[in-house]
């Protein structure tokens, strides 16, 4: 990594809590607090950043991006999201 993007990584891990709420909020809003419009440039530095300081501060698991263990879709049509499942008649 270059020196840019080592200091970067180094900021965004020591953001506050509430500062990382507002760019999460930034993101899925669309618009800063004031109103203005997030541009695309700022879309792409506020996705780095929360990824960065979510693999800095938060559990596997909880991380931005992240699914259980098994996918939905690859999930045999027949059970259910309980662990249960159906037995058919044939």
């Amino acid at each position: 990594m270059s020196d840019s993007s080592d200091t970067f990584e180094k900021k965004v891990q020591q953001l506050s809590p509430d500062m990382y709420r507002r760019f999460k909020e930034a993101l899925e809003q669309g618009k800063w607090p004031d109103g203005q419009k997030v541009s695309e440039a700022q879309r792409a530095t506020l996705t780095q950043a929360i990824i960065i300081f979510d693999n800095a501060h938060l559990p596997q698991g909880q991380r931005i991006g992240e699914m259980d263990d098994e996918c939905a879709s690859k999930k045999n049509d027949d059970q259910k999201d309980d662990g249960t499942q159906e037995i058919t008649w044939q």
